[in-house]
């Protein structure tokens, strides 16, 4: 602060740097109402003792620096450690780790992958091993990512029951976590998979082999699961041929899959031809296999010898197959086949591994997965070689030291490397186990078992009570789902059954193989000619005339299909409604609808040709085509209750549902999937009491009140979450 000339001092221009602060904290009182010439006074005595001239400051004051550190002795690093111990565990664990490298298995496992996982130890490892799925309604809905989730969630809760450090367990299945958003893995699975996770390591690997559903956790991985994959001897071929057709599959332990050579004819038609020349009957051979060339063998006036033919066929056969496949190969060759073929086959081929054993009859049309079944039942004796000579060799020594059947001799004997061959026992009803189909359910109670094998791939559950849960059964008591189809072109017709669960071909002896087999074309009186007649019809030639011009085309075939549809409406179709899908060439289907008598072919139809596609893909892609017709019931049930949501017909109230279903006021009753509502309902006293959880004595009675309401004929739709009325985990439509 400066003085006037009259020696008064004078305040610096702008805002007081007191101006609004709290008193007491520095700042003097301002001057009213007190003596102001005994505070002038003190004012001078300060600037005399602290300023030497008009604002200068006297020598003996210390001045600091303007930008000095005024926070000088803070703690920064106690502060930075209170920081990071605020931080979550995510935080911490994104800036302070690396992210563990996930890293898959091939399919088929060495000794030497097998050696890294058995020499893994920590006190954290973790085995999970899953059944999964190719395709279907499993992939779909997502089943093996929510099993897969659920393993995750008891891990998590095992680790937290031993007491390990949130952030370890956090860090040891963050890589789970992190498989478990990607859609892509989860799509593209095959009957099994085995993940192996421990801190900072994550390893899985996909197998053809389904597993059981298995979790375990301790210092090392389990591994016995892995021993089918480990190595596979049973590989083997089947070639499926017949005059019409030839397909070539390659198959092993774990399933079977078709070959797909070019060169490889599609009957004999394609290797030996007939023709006409000078008064002579001549027949060319050359085909898809061979160089194209086109060589003439005369017959003279007689018929030429069909044995020669086919033999001709199959030695072009043999040829394309050792070209593309079997020169290197020794793996069994099994041959499907009409009987008198097999001998012929034999005969010409240079391969020398052909299978004794052969599946005699046409198997042209079989569906692939009864075929592999058939085949690997007949090659048993070439898979169980190396494991009959093994038993001999046990039993041959049974006598000796050298074998042992005792746990507390063999185990040890393992870990120093004593044992040549090691026999464990499996599943005691192999049979059993092996013929199961998508989901298994079981009752049992004292003198009381029964089971059921079923096409539906149910969630996994124990339930315990004093009556069984039946719930999950629901979907198998009703199937309005079932569909046909029609797969047809110029050569091929194939007539299939379907449902929600899977579909199968019907044979029908009758239904023609493809036009040829229905338009028949000679020459007769220098006219050319087409008869008609074949396997459905009733075996009479009719000739017609097609003057000096070629004979329509669209009238030929649409003459097979009208075939094809009369054999299909004696055999199956006349008491059906159920929808009929074609699949074929897109202009093929207007004619097939033009001639059919069947009137309840879909709109929709699989264009293309798919005589050869793979029964699995072809149904799947049906299936996704028919779920309009498959949900039509369900949408007019969900439609009436919305209809009816303002009355009191409809209701979401557990307290209300419940009841009505006991006493047979239900008429369609929807359900979430895989929810329990736990409780007590006394039906003579008309008591309910409902529990969050489940009490000593409970019930599921969502469960009851499905099984009350099917037996007292109400329908009955088991719902995803987002598909049910006001998300509730049931809702009825009443009848009164």
């Amino acid at each position: 602060m400066g003085k006037s000339r009259d020696g008064k001092f004078v305040p610096p221009k702008g805002k007081p740097s007191g101006a609004g602060k709290e008193e007491g904290l520095g700042m003097r009182k301002t001057l009213d109402g007190e003596d102001l010439s005994k505070q002038l006074e003190r004012d001078e005595e300060i600037t005399e003792k602290y300023t030497s001239g008009e604002d200068e400051l006297a020598p003996n004051v210390h001045l600091r620096h303007p930008n000095r550190n005024t926070e000088k002795g803070h703690d920064y690093r106690r502060e930075k450690k209170n920081d990071e111990n605020n931080k979550n565990n995510n935080e911490i664990l994104s800036q302070h780790s690396s992210p563990t490298l996930v890293e898959e298995l091939p399919g088929v496992l060495s000794k030497t992958i097998l050696a890294e996982l058995a020499a893994f130890e920590s006190d954290i490892c973790i085995s999970l091993y899953l059944p999964t799925h190719k395709f279907g309604e499993e992939v779909n809905e997502h089943a093996d990512a929510i099993l897969f989730k659920n393993q995750i969630q008891q891990a998590r809760q095992l680790l937290n029951d031993k007491n390990i450090d949130e952030l370890r367990i956090q860090r040891t299945l963050q890589p789970a976590s992190d498989l478990l958003k990607d859609d892509a893995f989860w799509a593209e699975q095959q009957k099994g998979l085995a993940i192996f996770m421990a801190d900072g390591f994550f390893k899985y690997v996909k197998l053809p082999i389904a597993f059981s559903e298995e979790l375990y956790i301790n210092h090392s991985f389990y591994l016995t699961p892995l021993v089918p994959a480990m190595s596979n001897d049973e590989k083997f071929y089947l070639l499926v041929i017949s005059k019409k057709h030839a397909k070539f599959y390659k198959a092993d332990a774990f399933g079977m899959e078709e070959i797909k050579i070019p060169e490889l004819p599609y009957g004999m038609s394609d290797v030996v031809h007939f023709e006409e020349k000078d008064d002579q009957n001549l027949f060319r051979t050359g085909g898809r296999g061979g160089t194209g060339g086109a060589n003439f063998h005369g017959a003279g006036g007689g018929e030429p010898d069909e044995k020669t033919h086919i033999a001709m066929y199959f030695d072009e056969v043999d040829e394309v197959l050792m070209k593309a496949v079997l020169a290197t190969e020794k793996a069994p060759l099994m041959l499907a086949a009409v009987d008198y073929l097999v001998p012929i086959y034999k005969s010409v081929a240079k391969y020398k591994h052909i299978a004794d054993d052969a599946i005699t009859g046409n198997h042209d049309h079989d569906d692939v997965n009864a075929l592999y079944r058939t085949a690997r039942e007949r090659m048993v004796r070439y898979f169980h070689e190396g494991r009959k000579k093994a038993l001999e060799q046990f039993y041959n020594n049974s006598a000796t030291e050298l074998t042992s059947t005792i746990p507390e001799d063999v185990i040890p004997a393992a870990f120093y490397s004593r044992i040549s061959r090691l026999f464990v026992q499996k599943l005691k009803d192999d049979a059993f186990w092996a013929e199961q189909q998508k989901g298994l359910a079981i009752f049992m109670a004292d003198g009381f078992f029964k089971y059921v094998k079923l096409p539906i791939a149910f969630s996994e559950e124990l339930y315990i009570n004093h009556s069984f849960y039946l719930t999950p059964l629901v979907p198998a008591m009703s199937n309005d789902e079932k569909f046909y189809l029609l797969v047809i072109s110029k050569k091929h017709a194939k007539f299939y059954k379907a449902d929600a669960f899977g579909m199968e071909e019907i044979k029908i002896p009758e239904l023609p193989y493809g036009m040829s087999d229905v338009v028949h074309f000679e020459e007769k009186d220098d006219q050319n000619l087409f008869r008609t007649g074949g396997r459905g019809g009733t075996g009479g030639a009719n000739f017609h005339g097609a003057g000096g011009g070629e004979p329509d085309e669209k009238t030929h075939i649409a003459m097979y299909f009208d075939e094809v549809d009369e054999v299909l409406m004696k055999a199956v179709l006349a008491t059906e409604k159920a929808p009929l899908m074609l699949a074929a060439v897109d202009y093929l289907v207007p004619i097939y609808k033009s001639v059919a008598k069947y009137k309840h072919i879909a709109d929709d139809a699989i264009t293309g040709n798919h005589d050869h596609d793979d029964v699995n893909a072809l149904y799947r892609t049906a299936r996704e085509r028919m779920v309009r017709y498959f949900h039509e019931g369900r949408k007019k049930a969900l439609e009436q209750f919305y209809n009816n949501s303002a009355t009191e017909l409809t209701s979401t109230i557990p307290e209300d549902v419940i009841p009505a279903a006991f006493y047979s006021r239900i008429s369609r009753l929807f359900v979430q999937k895989d929810e329990h509502i736990w409780g007590k309902f006394d039906e003579a006293e008309n008591k309910l009491e409902l529990h969050a959880t489940k009490f000593e004595g409970d019930e599921c009675l969502l469960d009851k009140a499905v099984i009350k309401t099917i037996l007292n004929g109400g329908e009955v739709f088991l719902l995803g979450k987002g598909q049910m009325p006001d998300t509730s985990k049931l809702a009825a439509l009443m009848r009164y």
